[in-house]
């Protein structure tokens, strides 16, 4: 089906785009064992979108991206016409339907203004097209405030709840990172400057770390008070995700360990046992892994972010300098010890391996190097989350070609069979297969039948 061109473009640049439909298919004859929704969210996610004013103002100022750790957007926040709608689009979309039946599938609304894929708004209703022909490429579930209570809690600042603990359960308690610099930050990161930028911009208020007691009330009312079953359509929260940047020296007179675990024990001492915590941190020492698990972490995850052992001390500098690559990986093998399989979850940066121009020329040997990875990390126990790699504007590798589709596809796959292959269980929050996961940021949940 084709849709007639709607109102004038916001977020999107004028110039010509080739036609979606080919490509798409080839992709689907290339990998007949891999299901459409994998295929459609790897090219989307890799290609990011671009968006009408009617899209972009769809949610109608209710709907805000609270996820400001990272920006996910591969278009300059400071370069764009509006520079208020990237927080005025969801923390993430559900795509379904369109001429390929998709099954629930999420993902995030990435910005990319050179983009060959648009979201429009089309009969009330948004819809990804083909930004060359506008032929449907799939529906989007509208994106309203859930009906939750949650969203009428206020802080006596006037600070939303959710604007402190998101509604599907993360939690950035430092928006800021201590490997500054470029000696010390990881190079795909945008983490640092994105805080700078958007607190220049005004899109936050704030990017001092959070109190406490403030993230363990919204706690207790996201999960205890709450009663999700008037909602089935809803997703529920499998568990707090408290995460941030590394702390390196000191921060509110606490070291990284004495601050995370405040979060954690405040939860604990508001919401007893009843809500899983998973903390994302750097690797700490058996010692502290240990009183992590006292305190009441339930799963860590250390992001290990490239195998390769020389694009490690390239990609992630800081990292190298400061724990090393040995180290942290046997700090992460203790926490397997410690927390138990599939409680370890640490993120690589899929396609990472390919930027230049350190990384791998071909598809072929950057599969071949994360597949490595993959397979030991996992047969030990460790569920690693492959993260499709963003190239976002703001990063030192912003401008950088994303890594072809089908490393991303073929990722993916080797992913899922190294999960079958060992019998793990997946990552605690997400379910596996096409129409029950709900991890944006890759398709490997969505293997499967």
């Amino acid at each position: 089906m084709k849709y007639e061109r709607g109102e004038a473009m916001l977020l999107g640049v004028e110039h010509e785009v080739k036609p979606r439909e080919e490509h798409i298919e080839a992709l689907f004859k290339r990998y007949p064992d891999v299901n459409a929704e994998v295929i459609v969210k790897e090219d989307t996610q890799r290609e990011g979108f671009m968006f009408t004013n009617e899209a972009i103002n769809f949610g109608g100022g209710e709907v805000l991206k609270t996820y400001h750790l990272f920006s996910w957007d591969q278009g300059r926040l400071d370069k764009m016409d509006d520079q208020k709608a990237p927080i005025k689009l969801p923390n993430v979309i559900e795509v379904h339907g369109g001429p390929y039946q998709l099954r629930r599938t999420i993902m995030r609304p990435r910005i990319n203004p050179s983009s060959p894929y648009l979201i429009d708004v089309v009969d009330g209703v948004p819809r990804i097209l083909d930004r060359a022909t506008r032929k449907l490429i799939a529906d989007v579930k509208p994106w309203g405030k859930p009906p939750l209570d949650y969203f009428k809690k206020q802080f006596s600042d006037g600070t939303p709840f959710p604007h402190v603990l998101e509604e599907r359960g993360d939690c950035i308690v430092f928006r800021q990172c201590q490997y500054w610099g470029p000696e010390d930050e990881c190079k795909f990161c945008d983490i640092n400057e994105n805080a700078r930028t958007k607190k220049l911009l005004g899109q936050v208020g704030y990017i001092t770390p959070k109190k406490p007691e403030e993230v363990a009330e919204a706690a207790f009312h996201l999960f205890i008070v709450e009663d999700w079953t008037r909602f089935p359509e809803l997703r529920r929260p499998y568990q707090i995700h408290l995460n941030g940047g590394t702390i390196e020296h000191i921060l509110r007179k606490q070291s990284e360990q004495e601050f995370y675990l405040s979060f954690v024990a405040a939860v604990r001492e508001r919401t007893g046992n009843k809500v899983p915590i998973m903390l994302q941190s750097i690797p700490w020492t058996e010692e502290m892994e240990k009183r992590a698990k006292e305190a009441g972490v339930t799963s860590r995850s250390s992001n290990f972010e490239v195998w390769d052992e020389d694009l490690f001390e390239i990609i992630s500098p800081g990292k190298a300098r400061h724990i090393g690559r040995n180290e942290w990986i046997r700090r992460m093998l203790d926490q397997v010890d410690i927390f138990g399989v599939g409680h370890v979850i640490p993120g690589f940066v899929a396609g990472v391996e390919m930027a230049q121009p350190w990384g791998f020329k071909t598809v072929k040997e950057a599969v071949r190097s994360t597949t490595e990875g993959l397979r030991f990390f996992m047969s030990h126990g460790i569920v690693v989350r492959p993260i499709s790699w963003c190239v976002e504007a703001l990063s030192a590798l912003g401008g950088q070609t994303p890594p072809p589709v089908d490393y991303f596809i073929q990722i993916d796959r080797n992913w899922y069979d190294l999960l079958v292959e060992f019998d793990l269980p997946p990552q605690t929050r997400h379910p596996i297969g096409p129409g029950r996961n709900h991890y944006p940021n890759s398709a490997a949940w969505d293997m499967g039948d």
